[in-house]
């Protein structure tokens, strides 16, 4: 185990200079017990938006974060750094601007200089581990950095087969001080539930479980065929098998015949039906629902050993999920709120106890959580940080701008990364196609909170002063270039985009979440 800092100087013992010395130990040597929240618990819900849980406040059928939220504080004008997973984790590890730590591609990994959280939770006193499910959170990106074991686990595991394991682990801790990273991908496409919406609706014409393995015996190869299905199978054929790979349980289950997201035209299309989006969403919503059941098992453990009024417990998500809203499905490359808007909830019984309960409407985003985190266990904030302290006083001004990107998967087909601002109840994006106008976009969240109406001709002025401060934004970052995660090498960032090794379970991996093509 990895245990505090190296003991204080013995001149501390001597009388003579007790007193002074004393005050000076405090600040330079601070044994476990001296620790802010001897536990903290960094939960990440990967893919879940914040509409998704009341924004952050739980709802109706999950009953574990809606306790939580009444035991703590939500925010709900919390934004993701980005729109995946790597950069928008990396910057909660870092507290810096995506663009800013450089980790935005499968061959890189953090470049050395910059500290990470769990490092520097490490060196002043915690134990730190992590139970995770790899994909855009492996170790090879640099996320272990700091952690005496990162345990990388399948999709789904960390709340499901793996959960009695974490428990173990947290029971085995005694009243040691521990930061503790847990992240699933279990609201990750695929989203499960095919066997019940055929239940349900039996007059759709969903595939038997006899047709799905003569589809698979046509076309074996499992998720190796992302968006473009397999040859030999007509259109309706590769329609139902790319709803079969919405609702199917497992990536090992993936139909070769079908894609791994539903066509752009969906709405329009002759071979699906509305209710197959509804079947969707509800699976979505069950896997949320799993993931809250796993957040109360956590916290019942916790009551249990008598250590939950002093954890500090933070749940959060890297992005959210689009379903159409503004004819965008998934994460793949959009600005719009139902991607980049995230739950955050912050509980500490003994240290938030006069804000249990509380919504505070500061805006905030990813690398927040940084020097959040640390400012509650009394270690210093690194210098040159994007974020700020949530919690410190009111929260950060109404009109403080939060800066997301953003951007391709990092293993396909690269698009010119774009900017989104949010400030005080506005949104600016940059122009694209794929947003519904090239020349970018301007929405008033409180009265338009849907982005449905562009105001960027109507409010010239405001577009081109956010627009300008957007520009400023990305012009002040000091880069840190990441290395080659297979070589070591310096990566330039702006240079050429060198391709990742990947082995041959990190590249199923990633191409059952969706990543590779």
């Amino acid at each position: 185990m990895r245990g505090p800092r190296s003991s204080c100087p013995a001149t501390r013992r001597i009388a003579v200079v007790a007193v002074v010395l004393a005050a000076l130990a405090a600040t330079a040597c601070r044994p476990p017990a001296e620790l802010g929240p001897r536990r903290i618990v960094l939960f990440s819900m990967d893919t879940v938006r914040a509409d998704a849980v009341a924004s952050g406040a739980g709802g109706p059928g999950l009953p574990h974060l809606t306790k939580l939220a009444g035991e703590g504080v939500v925010f709900p004008r919390f934004y993701a750094a980005s729109n995946y997973t790597l950069p928008s984790h990396m910057s909660i590890f870092t507290g810096l601007d995506p663009v800013a730590h450089g980790v935005l591609i499968g061959a890189a990994r953090l470049a050395p200089q910059v500290p990470t959280l769990p490092e520097l939770l490490t060196q002043a006193g915690y134990r730190a581990w992590s139970f995770n499910e790899s994909g855009y959170v492996a170790a090879r990106y640099g996320f272990d950095r700091g952690f005496e074991a990162y345990r990388e686990l399948p999709p789904g595991a960390v709340v499901g087969d793996a959960l009695p394991e974490v428990l173990d682990w947290v029971r085995a801790q005694a009243d040691e001080p521990y930061f503790l990273f847990l992240h699933t991908y279990a609201a990750h496409f695929p989203y499960g539930g095919y066997a019940d919406y055929r239940a349900r609706h039996p007059d759709r014409g969903l595939l038997s479980d006899e047709e799905i393995a003569a589809l698979r015996a046509r076309a074996p190869g499992g998720s190796k065929r992302q968006g473009r299905a397999h040859p030999g199978f007509d259109a309706e054929e590769r329609a139902q098998c790319t709803l079969y790979n919405q609702l199917a349980e497992h990536y090992a289950d993936l139909l070769a015949c079908g894609a791994n997201w539903l066509p752009e035209n969906f709405e329009s299309s002759p071979h699906y039906e509305p209710r197959d989006l509804e079947a969707i969403q509800r699976s979505y919503a069950a896997r949320i629902a799993r993931i809250d059941s796993a957040l109360g098992a956590l916290r019942d453990e916790l009551v249990s050993l008598g250590q939950w009024d002093d954890t500090l417990l933070v749940v959060t998500s890297d992005h959210g999920e689009g379903f159409f809203e503004h004819g965008l499905y998934m994460h793949d490359f959009s600005p719009f709120d139902e991607v980049l808007r995230v739950p955050l909830l912050i509980v500490h019984p003994r240290g938030l106890a006069d804000r249990a309960g509380e919504r505070n409407d500061s805006p905030g985003w990813h690398p927040d959580l940084m020097p959040t985190v640390l400012a509650r266990a009394g270690v210093r904030v690194p210098d040159g940080i994007a974020g700020r302290d949530l919690l410190a006083g009111a929260g950060p001004p109404r009109d403080r701008a939060l800066h997301p990107t953003v951007m391709s998967a990092p293993n396909r087909a690269r698009k010119p990364n774009k900017r989104v601002l949010v400030r005080d109840g506005r949104k600016w994006i940059e122009g694209y196609r794929m947003f519904g106008d090239r020349d970018g976009l301007l929405f008033d969240l409180e009265a338009d909170p849907h982005e449905l109406s562009n105001l960027r001709e109507r409010e010239a002025e405001a577009f081109s002063e956010m627009a300008a401060r957007s520009h400023a934004w990305g012009a002040s970052l000091e880069r840190h270039d990441p290395v080659n995660a297979d070589t070591g090498e310096v990566i330039e960032l702006g240079g050429a985009i060198p391709a990742p090794r990947l082995s041959e379970e990190e590249r199923a991996l990633l191409e059952g979440l969706g990543y590779v093509e």
